[in-house]
């Protein structure tokens, strides 16, 4: 198998693409938040004409829980995009790692399900393969099933990390398919 060469710029536009999603999820909830608002502040100018005791649950769901919750991931979205931006100027560590485990987790979601792909490793945890991988590889850009079927037990993993030793992996490159070069000084 021909292997691909690794290199900083290219894990920085593997960090950027997790930017860019998170930064359109942290829009998109933010937007429904302040939808909510403008409506929560409509009905208490209205005076609550309309209100009945059959809609309480449903109001209670709709202006009070649903504007916390995308309130909480709009805030979460941008704590990301922060972290990750500050990563995308100064990585964290980069480590190999001893694959132990894989496996597809079933999610149900709006009644529907779909699956994701998990890497288990020796030393490190659980990494959720994103949707798209290696974005800038001319050789190896890929889906989360193929990097999932491609990866075997026991294989080495470059994992980049948010910080040294204990942190959380936020990529992962199988060293069959790439060589990591690390940047010269």
């Amino acid at each position: 198998m021909k292997k691909e060469t690794l290199t900083m710029e290219a894990i920085r536009c593997d960090l950027r693409k997790k930017i860019r999603a998170n930064i359109i999820g942290g829009v998109v909830c933010a937007v429904f938040f302040a939808l909510f608002v403008w409506c929560l502040v409509a009905v208490a100018i209205d005076g609550l004409k309309w209100y009945k005791p059959f809609f309480a649950t449903v109001n209670t769901l709709f202006f009070a829980i649903l504007p916390l919750l995308f309130l909480y991931e709009t805030i979460a979205s941008m704590v990301e995009v922060r972290n990750l931006r500050s990563l995308n100027k100064r990585p964290g560590s980069i480590v190999k790692d001893r694959l132990v485990g894989k496996e597809v987790k079933e999610h149900l979601y709006r009644w529907r399900y779909y699956e994701t792909c998990h890497l288990r490793f020796a030393s490190y945890g659980e990494y959720t393969i994103p949707g798209m991988s290696h974005e800038w590889s001319d050789l190896y850009y890929m889906d989360s099933s193929t990097v999932y079927m491609y990866a075997e037990w026991d294989d080495e993993f470059y994992l980049v990390l948010s910080k040294p030793h204990t942190g959380k992996i936020l990529l992962a490159y199988n060293t069959k398919m790439f060589d990591y070069q690390p940047p010269q000084l």
